[in-house]
């Protein structure tokens, strides 16, 4: 069906454009929305919804090595930016200078969180922490947990809290009876580490004061300890006790999912390539304390969990895409008959799984995520309905889906907008341009090239990126000198109407001039190319459109414009007998923002085609 019903033979309004939204990639050129371009490079929408050339970027730091992660940390000393380059992990200074925090990292990607005002490190090899200072591996700042209390001399008691993965120790408390010296341990087989002991809270030395029979697992005492007073323990026994393969459980881990109910009071980690199906919970608000019992397989051992999606009161766990297993998994809160926490889990359907654990982030209370069939979104609550998930990248899938390596992919979200970067190419959503297709919310999307980011972060206005070689960048506020460049280049960036028919396919048209009305910069340029059915793209126009500054005077492109409103330029360039008519608008120039508001093409409708 025409898009436009207007009968040949009588005067033409002119097509006029004034309302633009994102690309769609996804149809054949002649039917794509004119509001819509089927090609544009490098635009984004600005705060009025008009197409304006993306800022660029500089490199603030230059390491030796991928970037493998980047990493922020606020606290009372203002916010930290480190970079995770080759296998060492750096502070940046504001000057760019690169401080080297620690080595060993891997050479792999590292994700982080935030809790307690410390920075907590995944690499798959060793899990740290970072306190504003300095780093260490968690494993010696861990939680020491109390394994038992209230054990008479002889052993028993009620079990407490569970071992800590991270650590070897642990604590037993007693009630001495006054007269036995020998403290039986719930287990033997202890490490060789130094036991030590607490009387009535007065620290005791081993050799000195007891003796450790670390295979029976047995303390004693030389001088019987003082009976317990009210039934309070009185006696505290700390050991060490390695048990093969539980600290790896934790350092392997390369994922997080901070949730705890109503509130993120715990971190679960997974990733581990060991036991890829497999997650661990914390302690309450404390990610240095992972419980041996506190552990969930999610689904078949086949498929391994690639992140997490928290919406409202509910964790979303999904997995890579496979043809057997579910996918998506839903996890709960509640307490059971003791006041203890429990995080039960639910199997929801099969659908789309996800292809790379970096592209989770959450955009206006919308966790999205990119599958092999696209980015998707989580829309509701209830897992084992299909509207659980739905596809939000229709109108880009074309490109998108066609880029190799899309595991690589990386995304963040900043300032309402969610950036999927790979093979150098950026694919952005807006959340402020929203439409409903098919009774569900969409994003308008946008398509940028010469954007290397392999990782992400946003550090407060400002959006950074790291690259394969080394670079870390920031991406220019428009006020800034150089704002309009990538690391020194210019940046390309165009607009591509679709191929219009002007209502009719059956008769020939002239396209009689075309009028542009772009956006009023101190120093700008605009080039218009003109395309058809009959001829390939030409430029037929090109134009500065600068404002007079006497602080940037350039008597090559001097300008008398001193009103900060659009300018209407005219191509008066004709294009006759065509069928079909597609117009472009470019800047390619280094320095000069871009924009326009309106495009009008004016045009008449000849005789019929043969």
């Amino acid at each position: 069906m025409s898009r436009y019903q207007l009968p040949a033979g009588r005067p033409l309004a002119p097509v006029v454009i004034q309302q633009f939204r994102g690309v769609d990639f996804s149809s054949d050129s002649t039917q794509v929305d004119v509001s819509r371009s089927p090609d544009a490079l490098n635009m984004i929408a600005d705060q009025a919804f008009f197409p304006i050339k993306r800022t660029g970027y500089k490199r603030v730091a230059q390491g030796s090595g991928r970037v493998w992660g980047l990493h922020r940390l606020a606290g009372g000393g203002g916010e930290q930016l480190l970079a995770h380059i080759g296998t060492a992990l750096y502070r940046v200074g504001a000057d760019g200078g690169l401080t080297q925090l620690c080595t060993g990292m891997a050479a792999g990607r590292s994700r982080s969180f935030v809790m307690g005002d410390c920075l907590y490190l995944l690499d798959g090899v060793t899990y740290r922490r970072y306190d504003g200072a300095a780093v260490r591996p968690v494993a010696e700042v861990a939680y020491l947990p109390t394994v038992r209390i209230g054990a008479p001399p002889a052993g028993g008691g009620k079990a407490f809290e569970a071992v800590n993965l991270l650590t070897p120790g642990r604590k037993e408390s007693f009630q001495a009876d006054g007269s036995a010296t020998a403290f039986q341990l719930s287990t033997g087989g202890l490490d060789g580490a130094a036991v030590t002991a607490a009387v009535a809270g007065a620290a005791k030395a081993e050799g000195t004061d007891f003796t450790v029979d670390r295979a029976a697992g047995r303390v004693t005492f030389k001088t019987a300890p003082p009976k317990a007073v009210q039934n309070v323990d009185n006696v505290v026994i700390t050991y060490r006790k390695t048990v093969a393969g539980h600290r790896q459980k934790i350092d392997g881990c390369r994922l997080f999912g901070i949730y705890g109910g109503k509130n993120d009071t715990r971190v679960f980690l997974a990733g581990n390539a060991a036991e890829k199906n497999v997650d661990w919970q914390s302690g309450l608000y404390d990610p240095t304390y992972f419980p041996d019992t506190g552990y969930t397989k999610v689904g078949g051992d086949a498929s391994a969990i690639m992140g997490y999606a928290r919406q409202y009161e509910t964790q979303i766990i999904l997995k890579e895409d496979n043809d057997q297993d579910a996918t998506q998994f839903l996890r709960t809160f509640e307490l059971d008959g003791e006041g203890g926490p429990l995080f039960p889990l639910q199997q929801g359907a099969a659908g789309a799984g996800a292809v790379s654990s970096d592209s989770f982030q959450v955009l206006e209370d919308a966790p999205l995520f990119l599958s092999p069939d696209g980015v998707y979104g989580v829309a509701g609550t209830a897992v084992t309905q299909q509207r659980m998930l739905r596809h939000c990248s229709r109108r880009i899938d074309n490109r998108l889906l066609g880029e190799p390596g899309l595991a690589e992919a990386a995304a963040c979200v900043f300032q309402g907008r969610y950036y999927l970067a790979v093979n150098g190419h950026c694919y952005l959503a807006d959340s402020r341009q929203v439409y409903r297709d098919g009774g569900s919310a969409q994003y308008e999307w946008y398509y940028w090239d010469n954007v290397p980011a392999v990782c992400w972060c946003a550090l407060g206005e400002s959006l950074y990126f790291g690259t394969a070689d080394g670079r870390v960048c920031r991406f220019c506020r428009p006020e800034e000198e150089g704002a309009y460049r990538d690391d020194g280049a210019p940046i390309e960036a165009y607009w591509v109407t679709p191929y219009l028919h002007f209502g009719t396919w059956t008769r020939y048209k002239t396209v009689r001039d075309v009028h542009v009305a772009p956006l009023p910069y101190q120093r700008s340029g605009i080039e218009v190319y003109y395309s058809s059915d009959e001829e390939g793209e030409r430029l037929v126009a090109q134009e500065n459109i600068d404002l007079f500054d006497w602080e940037r005077m350039d008597f090559g492109r001097f300008s008398f414009r001193t009103i900060q409103v659009p300018s209407v330029l005219a191509t008066g360039v004709k294009e006759r007998k065509i069928q079909l008519f597609q117009l472009k608008l470019r800047n390619a120039q280094l320095d000069e923002p871009f924009g326009f508001v309106s495009i009008s093409i004016t045009y008449g409708v000849g005789g019929k085609v043969k």
